[in-house]
């Protein structure tokens, strides 16, 4: 899967009083940029309610909330990095409550490339140095530019 993060979807220094507020954000980053429909936020927190997606990593909590939307074009994430963590439920125990402090919002049309996303989150998250040299950069173009290469390694 070739995939490149780009700017206009990553936001530092998010205030949310709640993981609704973070979906909504990012979803109507989403949306504006035509990626997903205009209801993709309430796709997104009905499936957290039945499919929670924070997870605790080396690095970081992350939450990768997603949704199926017919009207998804291209393969999309929108990143929110947060000022305080948030409360998520755990993906693992729906009871417990974890605090998210950055967000991977998937808009990616087709299941094969969603099942591809997940793969290489799931190995960004494994990489304790590259979470923290995340947490630490402000400028989205950086942040890019640092995912990127990750990916780029991966890929080669």
């Amino acid at each position: 899967m070739n995939y490149k993060f780009i700017p206009e979807l990553v936001e530092t220094n998010i205030s949310a009083k709640n993981k609704e507020e973070v979906i909504r954000f990012l979803a109507k980053k989403l949306a504006d940029r035509k990626c997903v429909s205009s209801h993709y936020s309430e796709l997104v927190l009905q499936r957290e309610k039945e499919y929670p997606t924070g997870l605790i990593t080396k690095g970081a909590v992350i939450a990768i909330p997603h949704a199926f939307d017919p009207e998804t074009k291209g393969n999309n994430i929108a990143i929110g990095i947060l000022k305080t963590p948030v409360g998520f439920k755990h993906m693992e125990d729906i009871d417990e409550t974890v605090p998210v402090k950055i967000v991977f919002m998937l808009a990616i049309n087709g299941s094969h490339e969603h099942m591809e996303m997940l793969k290489i989150l799931m190995q960004l998250v494994r990489d304790e140095e590259l979470f923290k040299k995340l947490q630490s950069i402000s400028s989205k173009n950086e942040i890019c530019k640092l995912l990127n290469e990750y990916i780029e390694t991966l890929e080669s």
